[in-house]
């Protein structure tokens, strides 16, 4: 008589790590973060994007990786134009200069959702430099190996109060879908992460 295998599902109880969501809220971008984590972390302007990248890769690791790292923060802009600079996310922020930090994530996130204003813009006259949104969410990509979320167009949401948590409701202008390549494509606006 052969051997017979038994699949044995995964107790609750168990030890055995699964991958979480984390959101990370600067506390710059008004209201209440939505408790839509397993992990949230409220960051200051003084804590540095070297310490909320290895905190993330703490957690990561402790839980079995990052299903979805959620981004609430402000987009930068320049000169007048509305985005593309990056993403007011601690001292630092997330800049061309701060995102190969970001390779201390790769191969524990899976997807990063930025609630950023125009973060994937590209202001006229920046391509390939600092105001090419493009640009940095591509190499946030490449660098995490994580599928990223961005869009092109100033974010609107209500802020609430203290028993509301802000809410960013469906996305404005194009939405991209950034590969671990790199590479993006133009999503459906009414995508939900």
């Amino acid at each position: 008589m052969g051997k017979r295998s038994v699949c044995v599902p995964r107790k609750p109880w168990s030890n055995e790590a699964m991958a979480i969501d984390m959101l990370l809220h600067d506390v710059r971008l008004a209201g209440n973060a939505p408790e839509i984590a397993d992990n949230q972390w409220d960051v200051s302007a003084s804590v540095p994007m070297k310490q909320i990248v290895g905190w993330t890769q703490v957690v990561a690791r402790g839980s079995g990786g990052i299903r979805r790292l959620i981004i609430m923060a402000h987009g930068y802009e320049d000169a007048g134009h509305r985005g593309g600079y990056g993403i007011q996310l601690g001292s630092d922020g997330l800049t061309l200069s701060t995102v190969n930090l970001f390779s201390a994530l790769r191969g524990l996130v899976t997807s990063i959702i930025l609630y950023s204003c125009a973060v994937a813009d590209t202001a006229p006259g920046t391509r390939m430099r600092a105001g090419d949104g493009n640009l940095l969410i591509s190499r946030l990509a490449a660098r995490s190996r994580a599928y990223v979320v961005a869009s092109n167009a100033t974010q609107y949401y209500s802020i609430g109060n203290q028993t509301q948590p802000l809410d960013f409701g469906s996305w404005e202008g194009d939405v991209y879908l950034y590969g671990p390549n790199g590479q993006r494509r133009l999503i459906d606006w009414g995508w939900e992460p």
